[in-house]
């Protein structure tokens, strides 16, 4: 009898641990929670999605609010999701880039190139909450400079099952959505809520 309060015990911490883990909030974040859920691109055929944060955008609580993010590495992502789901993603891929300059809106419809692939994933499981913080463990960390905009590329080539992002529309072109391997997308508003460590 010991061993199975042993083994609840034991379940239930992993548990809590899990929605601890899963609820934390980034050290940096641009995130307004105000706008829309959208599918892209983790619950869509739209699988490669690529966003354009203006510098200085990330603080501790918010936009424009708490300390200002600081030059480092970036070694953690989150996205705030909108919906309670879980997707198991083929191909993966998250990449970053500060080769844009200062720009926050998008020139054309032509996908960001020469950027750094941070996680690569054959298969992997996220879990969305609802209204909450969904981390994405980098493999390898970033160098970020918030004085320079900052690209962020979403990809997978398969899923199943899957959730809703929440984003912003603080106007202008800030992303570009399509499919993985296409030279160019579509253009328009959209910013998801990002964080990072």
């Amino acid at each position: 009898m010991k061993k199975i309060y042993k083994f609840l015990i034991l379940f239930l911490s992993i548990q809590f641990y899990v929605l601890l883990v899963q609820a934390q909030t980034p050290t940096y974040y641009n995130a307004t929670f105000v706008g829309g859920a959208n599918v892209f691109p983790f619950s869509s055929t739209t699988n490669d999605v690529q966003w354009i944060y203006g510098p200085s955008l990330f603080n501790s609580g918010g936009t424009g609010v708490g300390t200002a993010a600081s030059t480092g590495n970036i070694t953690n992502i989150y996205i705030y999701t909108a919906s309670a789901a879980s997707g198991v993603y083929t191909n993966l891929t998250v990449k970053l880039a500060q080769n844009m300059g200062t720009t926050s809106s998008w020139p054309s419809a032509t996908y960001n190139t020469g950027m750094t692939t941070c996680l690569s994933s054959a298969s992997m499981t996220l879990v969305g909450v609802a209204n909450g913080w969904l981390q994405i463990p980098l493999t390898t960390p970033f160098p970020y400079d918030p004085t320079l905009s900052l690209v962020l590329e979403i990809s997978q080539t398969a899923y199943t099952g899957g959730f809703t992002i929440n984003q912003a529309s603080p106007g202008g072109n800030n992303r570009i959505w399509g499919t993985v391997g296409s030279v160019s997308g579509s253009t328009g508003a959209g910013l998801v809520d990002l964080g990072f460590d």
